[in-house]
């Protein structure tokens, strides 16, 4: 914490603190849930977009 208030100055050390926040949940496991249906329509797109332009 001592580098962290030289490095950035008593604002900037007050500012990173209140901007801060640790979160909850398995953001990996919940990427990957959100990946699986967009990867599914960029590929449905794009195999659509081939089939017209022929």
């Amino acid at each position: 914490m001592e580098a962290l208030a030289q490095a950035l100055g008593p604002v900037g050390f007050i500012r990173f603190f209140q901007q801060y926040e640790t979160g909850s949940g398995d953001y990996s496991a919940d990427r990957h849930s959100w990946l699986v249906g967009d990867v599914e329509a960029v590929a449905a797109a794009i195999r659509q977009r081939r089939t017209v332009q022929g």
